[in-house]
């Protein structure tokens, strides 16, 4: 797997929108238009302002879970954010750009128990 790219828009922090990815799908801006913006001439979003408070951090959280392609990704070790804020749990842990081991299996047992599912 290839490591994802940053579109350079992205605000600096630990999450942000994958370069090339964006279906231009506008589903973060649903639920987080605070915290996303379009790049002008593309069809790509990107990360404008990086949450700082609680309800922001849910709205992040949230926006990863509607996006059509998976592009918003999570690049920091926070293991709140990685599990306790739903990341792991809610089967996104996929978007997390580095889980420490035992995340990574759950991740990975979630991902495979859905895949059984179907």
């Amino acid at each position: 797997m290839s490591t994802p790219v940053r579109h350079a828009l992205n605000a600096a922090g630990d999450f942000y929108v994958e370069e090339g990815c964006c279906l231009a799908c506008a589903m973060p801006f649903e639920v987080a238009p605070d915290l996303f913006a379009w790049a002008d001439g593309e069809y790509q979003c990107y990360v404008k302002t990086q949450p700082t408070t609680a309800p922001e951090l849910d709205r992040m959280i949230r926006s990863i879970e509607v996006a059509d392609a998976g592009c918003i990704r999570y690049s920091g070790s926070n293991r709140v954010i990685q599990i306790q804020m739903r990341l792991v749990e809610m089967n996104e842990g996929i978007q997390c750009d580095s889980l420490p081991s035992d995340l990574a299996s759950r991740s990975q047992e979630l991902r495979d128990k859905r895949r059984m599912a179907k």
